[in-house]
């Protein structure tokens, strides 16, 4: 992920600190599912697979829950 990217997962990640509702959710979760949405932002090809979920334990379902 280049500088630009990371800088945008980031903000969401500091956007999501003002929002009650995503205390809810694990932080390693957050940062998962700002990843994965940095790259659907941007057009990055990403196919969340088994590699991924092994890496982080999160399938792409709990991503979208968050």
């Amino acid at each position: 992920m280049n500088k630009k990217n990371f800088h945008l997962a980031q903000y969401l990640l500091e956007l999501a600190l003002t929002q009650s509702e995503f205390l809810e959710y694990s932080q390693s979760l957050l940062a998962c599912s700002a990843f994965y949405l940095v790259c659907k932002i941007r057009k990055l090809e990403i196919n969340w697979n088994e590699k991924y979920q092994n890496l982080t334990n999160y399938s792409q379902n709990d991503l979208h829950k968050c």
